[in-house]
């Protein structure tokens, strides 16, 4: 429905509930859809009507999603700073793992967005920039986490506000950069190899070959942000 036709469905439904009631309606009884039973079916009143009305007032005067250019801008250029300061780290724990340069050259790294950023393909005033690194088999999360390592290379590049989440259920670095606030995930994959575009396809066997179960619900995200995007198209 448009704005015009949800606001004038909406003050016709007030109207109805402001006028006196002539008489009672049995109403069916509604189907269950799901595990357990809807916590209740009654509708609206008075009062949710007017919120209803006022935030439609209010989304319709708020700016477009089109006019965080600078914003969106800010997060393009971030995006592309962490990618390449990743892939530097990554190459160095490659080679301390003793890995030779041409491996460490072509066994690559991937940071993908999910969150907002994944659906609107930009960052929105205010917004994180939510990403995850997939990296290969070889990069321990320890190196992810610790002083040194890609934390470190974050703060070397200019990174402020850093803070290490290991223990949380999906194990994050919150930092700042550019003055862009960044929510960086971790996902480990059994591969010598990461695409560093990976197709939806090459996503889905990352996931499959996922080390650990941090590793795979930190690649959820951008699953699911992949299939929402795939049942919009």
């Amino acid at each position: 429905l448009g704005p015009e036709l949800c606001v004038y469905v909406n003050r016709r439904l007030l109207d109805c509930m402001s006028a006196p009631l002539k008489k009672k309606t049995k109403l069916a009884a509604a189907p269950t859809l799901g595990v357990s039973a809807p916590i209740s079916l009654a509708g609206p009143d008075a009062h949710d009507l007017r919120e209803t009305l006022a935030l439609e007032q209010e989304l319709r005067e708020a700016p477009a999603a089109g006019e965080g250019a600078t914003a969106s801008a800010d997060g393009a250029e971030v995006y592309e700073r962490l990618v390449a300061i990743t892939a530097q780290w990554v190459q160095a724990v490659g080679l301390r793992a003793g890995l030779s340069d041409e491996q460490v050259r072509d066994a690559g790294c991937a940071l993908l967005p999910f969150g907002s950023y994944a659906l609107l393909e930009e960052l929105m005033p205010g917004s994180d920039l939510d990403l995850v690194a997939v990296v290969p088999y070889f990069v321990d999360r320890a190196d992810f986490f610790a002083g040194g390592g890609l934390g470190g290379a974050l703060l070397a590049h200019g990174a402020a506000n850093l803070l290490a989440v290991e223990d949380a259920f999906v194990p994050v670095l919150k930092l700042s950069l550019g003055g862009v606030a960044v929510d960086l995930l971790l996902a480990r994959a059994k591969v010598p190899q990461v695409p560093r575009r990976p197709s939806l396809t090459d996503t889905l066997h990352l996931y499959s070959r996922c080390i650990d179960e941090p590793d795979a619900l930190s690649l959820n995200g951008c699953l699911v942000a992949a299939e929402v995007l795939r049942l919009l198209a």
